[in-house]
């Protein structure tokens, strides 16, 4: 009796530490729980203005298409590297005045020019680029080796509730006939707003450029590593394939999706409800994806791959219906979390300014090589398209071997200098806060 007493106890203590690691722990860092709250803030934003232009412009055409598209991914990789670039030679308070100018420019561009498919992407972009840069550079320098999945999941599951109600809001603003400058500048103006809360909270940049700055231990915690781009870009090409994938399944199921529903006459609210069920399968995997993570052995990537692949065999198999959208979601949003998470805390393991550069460069070609091939299948034979999520689902399958859970990337590098992060300054005095 005492025995069975006894396992009972330990079996509630370890479920009880399972649950307090994956939804307690990544919260107990004040700055990280201030990431996840401006990502729910911009996320409503970016997900209402993206959904909205899509599904709104999907009838313009494979070229207005494609307009918007390449001038979103291109913009975006562009200002990303740009700011990257700038940061450490800027004060906080400058770089809070030129992203509140930066996204008072976007609205304005959205209210003014909302029809014209490049101006519109140019203003998405540098309406999210800023929120972007904030996010990866606090989660590569404030993450934790041991509790990296948990965090990086959890900053997923935020980003995406804020997406849910995004994901409404589009929907209704569709069926109620919005006008795309209204729903874009509304989007862009919650998206300026969460980048705005998250910039105060920047590591200390400046000396990245400054060759005399001292070294730290190897392995500290809350550190950036100084390395070049150039050896940055000489990555394992695990990392770069598989990057590469994870981009290619992102752009066909968050920006290209959408315009295949629409032009299969899926209505626009029923697209907003579908996407709004994301959160929901994110909350729940959140926890199996830390743990996966933290095993290191690509398990989280190649049951992404199983996950995605069946989601788009089900649209070859059955018969389109509101059910079968939904359940496709869901296989979708699990395989896209469980891959985003994993690679995600892989280049964050680095704590590489230059690789942020690296890891957005390779998004970006992954996004614009499946938009290549997917926009001409979309608007000439739509019933191919299922066809591409299977493909890439096979190359995610293909890259998640190969892991060795002992590597570590951020001793495969040798940095010469490491960037201590310290606490905010206050914008208004400059003193620590």
């Amino acid at each position: 009796m005492h025995t069975a007493m006894a396992a009972v106890a330990v079996h509630e203590s370890d479920w009880r530490s399972f649950l307090w690691r994956a939804f307690v722990k990544p919260f107990t860092s004040g700055r990280l729980g201030l990431v996840y709250a401006s990502g729910v803030l911009s996320q409503l934003g970016s997900v209402l203005a993206s959904i909205f232009i899509v599904v709104d412009m999907a009838h313009e055409g494979l070229w207005a298409m494609a307009a918007f598209l390449f001038t979103r991914y291109l913009v975006t990789a562009v200002g990303f590297s740009g700011l990257a670039w700038v940061a450490p030679y800027l004060s906080r308070a400058i770089l809070w005045i030129m992203v509140l100018t930066t996204s008072v420019l976007a609205v304005t561009a959205a209210m003014i020019w909302a029809h014209s498919p490049i101006v519109i992407g140019v203003a998405l972009s540098v309406a999210i680029v800023p929120f972007w840069f904030a996010f990866h550079t606090i989660m590569l320098a404030s993450t934790h080796d041991e509790d990296r999945g948990e965090e990086v999941s959890m900053a997923w599951v935020s980003n995406v509730l804020g997406g849910m109600f995004g994901a409404i809001l589009a929907g209704v603003f569709l069926a109620s006939g919005v006008e795309r400058s209204d729903a874009a500048g509304l989007g862009f103006a919650f998206n300026g707003l969460g980048a705005l809360c998250l910039l105060p909270l920047l590591p200390n940049l400046h000396v990245l450029h400054q060759k005399t700055s001292a070294a730290l231990r190897e392995g500290e915690q809350d550190v950036l590593h100084n390395e070049s781009l150039w050896r940055a870009l000489h990555r394992p090409r695990r990392y770069v394939f598989s990057t590469l994938a994870t981009s290619m399944s992102e752009a066909l199921t968050a920006f290209l999706l959408p315009v295949w529903l629409k032009m299969a006459g899926v209505a626009g609210l029923a697209i907003g409800l579908a996407f709004a069920l994301k959160a929901s399968v994110r909350f729940v995997l959140s926890p199996l994806t830390g743990i996966l993570v933290r095993r290191a052995k690509g398990q989280e990537l190649s049951l992404s791959a199983i996950c995605s692949g069946l989601g788009w065999l089900g649209w070859l198999i059955l018969s389109p219906s509101a059910a079968l959208l939904t359940g496709t979601t869901l296989l979708w949003t699990a395989g896209e979390h469980l891959y985003g998470v994993g690679m995600d805390s892989r280049w964050y393991a680095t704590r590489s300014y230059a690789c942020l550069v690296v890891r957005e460069i390779y998004l970006t070609v992954g996004r614009c090589l499946v938009t290549l091939i997917a926009l001409p299948i979309i608007y000439g034979t739509p019933d191919h398209f299922p066809l591409i999520g299977i493909a890439i689902a096979s190359i995610l399958y293909a890259c998640s071997f190969g892991w060795n859970p002992k590597l570590h990337m951020a001793k495969e590098s040798s940095p010469t200098t490491l960037v201590k992060e310290t606490a905010p300054k206050s914008l208004l005095t400059g003193s620590r806060v």
